[in-house]
């Protein structure tokens, strides 16, 4: 590889690497590169006496020493080993975002991330795996605790404070706006000009092109019994004139 490819390939690999991972929680923008273990060989673990958890994030997890022992248990994003067994706590397919609020507080104080289709427990139910991550100005050691199926790791991280708040209306809901007025503009501004210059009576003839409007309905109705309904119920071909 050319040295001036070779500085360019490198540059984009330092921006890809150093670029925010941000999700969105119900608005609410929070940057989750930081949870992403640096190291896929070594994922975050949690003990809980004889048993270990272990779990990463956004991605499922990489580790070598997954794919030799349980390579039956994944894809995972979340582990639990017991004496040699393995257990699915989740994966990374089915995973929810939500902000974290606190008596009080009128802005989130944290994430919590919960991630399903673990394997079946035995209580009947599938496993999941929900990790709750306080907004903290240092990074916490993860705890666990366990109800029947649901395995909740707490893990305070800064990664848990919000990084931006949700911005108000949608992209979708300003241009439906926007072309709602427009239209009314269209309809307004042409109904006064065809009125004032034109000199016609105020009447519902001023209204820009009101032929096209008046067809409208028939025009739609058209389309829906030639694209939804059976051929029998299309308009025979007698019912149009042939052009000359």
């Amino acid at each position: 590889m050319k040295p001036g490819r070779l500085l360019v390939f490198l540059a984009l690999q330092m921006l890809c690497l150093a670029a925010p991972l941000e999700i969105d929680a119900q608005g609410y923008k929070y940057d989750i590169s930081q949870l992403v273990p640096p190291d896929p060989e070594n994922p975050w673990v949690v003990t809980n006496g004889a048993s270990s958890f272990y779990f990463s994030v956004y991605t499922d997890l990489q580790s070598s020493v997954f794919t030799r022992f349980c390579p039956d248990k994944l894809p995972a994003i979340a582990m639990g080993t017991l004496r040699g067994f393995c257990t699915k706590l989740g994966d990374s397919k089915s995973s929810i975002y939500a902000p974290i609020y606190t008596a009080g507080q009128a802005q989130p104080t944290g994430l919590n991330i919960t991630y399903g289709n673990g394997e079946m427990c035995s209580a009947g139910y599938h496993n999941s795996f929900q990790l709750i991550v306080p907004c903290a100005t240092s990074v916490g050691k993860p705890t666990i605790k366990i109800t029947e199926c649901r395995y909740a790791v707490e893990f305070p991280h800064p990664a848990g404070c919000f990084t931006a708040v949700p911005s108000g209306m949608s992209v979708g809901t300003v241009l439906l706006i926007l072309l709602l007025v427009g239209f009314f503009l269209f309809i307004s501004g042409g109904s006064v000009l065809k009125w004032r210059i034109k000199k016609m009576d105020m009447s519902i003839q001023v209204i820009p092109f009101i032929d096209f409007w008046k067809a409208l309905p028939g025009l739609v109705w058209d389309g829906i019994k030639f694209s939804f309904f059976p051929p029998l119920c299309r308009p025979k071909p007698s019912q149009y004139q042939t052009m000359a």
